[in-house]
This record gives C-alpha cells, structure tokens and sequence, in this order.
C-alpha cells in the first residue's frame, strides 16, 4: 500500500491500495465505540446511546454509538475506501475486514491509579 499525503495541512491521505484485502482494528472509548458498550451486559441495553436521539442523522435508527451519527472512524474508513468495522460484541459482526474492540469509558489507567486521583 503506498500512502501520499494530500491535501495542505489538513493532512488527508490518499491510499492507492496495492493489496487485494485489508484488516484493520480499532481500540479506544466513546469517541471509537462502534457498539460494544449497547451489548455489554448488565448496563449496556440501558444507556441513551441504544435509542433515539442517538442515531437520528444516521437512516434514523439508533447506531449504537456515542453520537447521533458516523464517528471520525466512520469517515477515515469511508474517505479510504473500506467498509464501516462493526463492534466485537456484535453477535451479527462480519470481521473479514476487520473489528472494533473500543468501548466507551474505557480507561488505559487501573482501577487503583484512578482511585488515587480522586
């Protein structure tokens, strides 16, 4: 695959792909949870984000993320020409191209660290 930087300092990447397929994985928290908080049990059918007004600018139906839209991974993978990653927990997922293990209020720092903060 090669890369060219285009497009001033906005930095877009224009990729000319060189490979027959792709994979990619994403990990993070709200900003790049695709749907796996929704599908975490007990709590996840529970939050705003399983029900209008999350969603409504995206075919009008709940996306299962934190926005009612597409996230910035939605359109990096769109502007790239790759498909939408549907969310690990998704038991209706397909992954030949890749998963998204990001689940909103992840945290990189262990329980005790955070604890300590506060």
């Amino acid at each position: 695959m090669k890369r060219r930087r285009t497009g001033g300092p906005k930095m877009v990447w224009d990729i000319e792909d060189d490979a027959a397929a792709h994979w990619r994985s994403d990990d993070g928290d709200s900003i790049y949870d695709t749907g796996n908080l929704i599908r975490e049990v007990p709590i996840g059918a529970s939050t705003p984000f399983a029900r209008l007004p999350y969603g409504r600018d995206f075919h009008w139906t709940p996306t299962d993320r934190c926005s009612n839209g597409l996230l910035m991974i939605d359109f990096i993978a769109r502007a790239s020409g790759l498909p939408l990653l549907h969310a690990y927990k998704d038991p209706n997922g397909e992954f030949s191209n890749g998963v998204n293990f990001a689940m909103a209020g992840s945290t990189a720092l262990s329980c005790d660290t955070l604890a300590a903060m506060h």
